[in-house]
């Protein structure tokens, strides 16, 4: 059973991701999925108004990551991360984990559901 789960079980090491906002992302970020917090934002608005978003300061860093934390369910925390490069989302907790790309329609759209269907949110 899982306890309480931390930003750090979900982005590690802890010590080489630096939160940041919003707006640091809309600015830095334009790659694949840029849409994906917008939606989230649209479509999901109590999961939006609790992510925080995180830079990789030692690697991959113009990817973006965010991180739904539920102290409540922690069953229901994950991460997301948006890897340009790669051109996949990333979505994650301790228990599940899969990858959406450009193999998909609507990747962005895709992602929504799975948030939905996977964490009960």
């Amino acid at each position: 059973m899982l306890g309480w789960i931390m930003t750090g079980d979900l982005l590690t090491p802890p010590e080489e991701f630096q939160e940041e906002t919003l707006d640091n992302v809309l600015v830095r970020y334009s790659g694949f999925g840029k849409d994906l917090y917008r939606l989230l934002q649209e479509k999901l608005p109590q999961v939006f108004s609790n992510l925080r978003f995180y830079q990789w300061t030692t690697h991959q860093s113009e990817d973006s990551y965010a991180v739904y934390l539920d102290p409540d369910n922690p069953r229901e925390s994950f991460a997301i991360q948006l890897d340009p490069l790669c051109e996949v989302i990333v979505i994650w907790n301790l228990n599940i984990h899969t990858e959406i790309g450009t193999w998909s329609q609507d990747p962005e759209l895709e992602s929504i559901v799975f948030i939905q269907e996977e964490f009960k949110v």
